[in-house]
């Protein structure tokens, strides 16, 4: 095997790696679209919830409701690209690191849905299912793109058994 092989199978599985470890931050878009739908539904249904609940006082639900409005805000703004969110997801991504991942907003999609479910009412659980599904979907992804480049990583490694700095 010459040395130019080597440096294009390597060359090509980089690419491949850099495309995965893309896939493994930002997620597949498809699924960003539907986690920025369900975010959207949830949190218009909150805003509803909590103009019904402020007109009835119940404070305990004002505040559940709240919480579960600003998790969805959050999902809502991390799968938002554009400039206008800009300095809230930069703020996001130095203070919540967790959520750079999309493992990491997997947990919030389900932590927001297991507060949707619980709000007791057939909106609340629509989009608290809608969540989890989101939050569970992206944990599934996630596991698989970190599988696919650890497969890559060990072809990468493969070639270069000798050397000191891949032992």
């Amino acid at each position: 095997m010459d040395s130019n092989s080597l440096l294009g199978a390597g060359a090509e599985v980089r690419v491949q790696i850099e495309r995965i470890k893309r896939q493994v931050i930002e997620g597949p878009s498809a699924l960003k679209m539907v986690c920025f739908l369900a975010c959207v539904a949830a949190l218009v249904y909150d805003v509803f919830e909590v103009v019904g609940e402020v007109i009835t006082i119940r404070p305990v639900e004002i505040v559940l409701t709240t919480y579960a409005g600003m998790f969805v805000l959050f999902g809502c703004v991390l799968e938002f690209q554009q400039l206008c969110c800009g300095f809230v997801r930069q703020w996001i991504k130095t203070w919540m690191k967790i959520l750079t991942r999309v493992w990491g907003r997997g947990l919030l999609y389900i932590v927001a849905g297991s507060m949707q479910l619980s709000l007791n009412s057939v909106g609340g659980y629509l989009c608290g299912a809608a969540l989890l599904v989101c939050g569970i979907m992206s944990l599934i992804l996630s596991k698989v793109g970190t599988n696919k480049l650890g497969a890559l990583h060990e072809r990468l490694v493969a070639g270069h058994t000798d050397d000191l700095v891949y032992v």
